[in-house]
């Protein structure tokens, strides 16, 4: 029997030290749990949506609040939350159309926003939020008032 040539040996070692060490990282992105209220004029707002848009990038957490106001933010799964650093916010409340009947398939109707239109998008809100681990709720508060 041979033995073997101390310098393949030594590669074959390093190649499965690496290979053992690939995939011992988190499984998937790094996620928070979020809960909070939604405020309109101090009152809480029922029916709106929630949008959390991570700034580094990655898919949007979305919650819709209660008759309190309060929502629960879900990424992956229901309750998991939204990515941890910077997140960019929007809420939106979409009246019920009464229009809608009258609208054919492919054509585009007007939406009623029950929430100023300002707050609609993550860009344009104003409404930043650093997820973090262990976070306490957060008071999402609009005004009708033009800023």
């Amino acid at each position: 029997m041979k033995s073997c040539n101390w310098r393949l040996c030594a590669v074959v070692m390093m190649a499965a030290v690496a290979l053992l060490g690939t995939g011992c990282g988190p499984a998937g992105p790094v996620l928070a749990p979020v809960e909070g209220v939604v405020l309109l004029e101090g009152e809480p707002l029922e029916g709106a949506v929630v949008l959390f848009q991570p700034e580094a990038g990655g898919k949007p957490a979305t919650g819709l609040t209660d008759a309190a106001g309060k929502f629960s933010l879900t990424t992956l799964e229901k309750g998991d939350g939204a990515y941890v650093g910077v997140n960019s916010v929007s809420i939106t409340k979409q009246l019920p159309s009464t229009s809608s009947a009258n609208v054919e398939e492919g054509e585009i109707s007007e939406v009623e926003l029950g929430s100023p239109p300002r707050y609609a998008s993550p860009a344009l809100s104003g409404i930043t939020i650093n997820v973090e681990k262990g976070m306490p709720p957060v008071t999402l508060e609009m005004t009708w008032e033009e800023q």
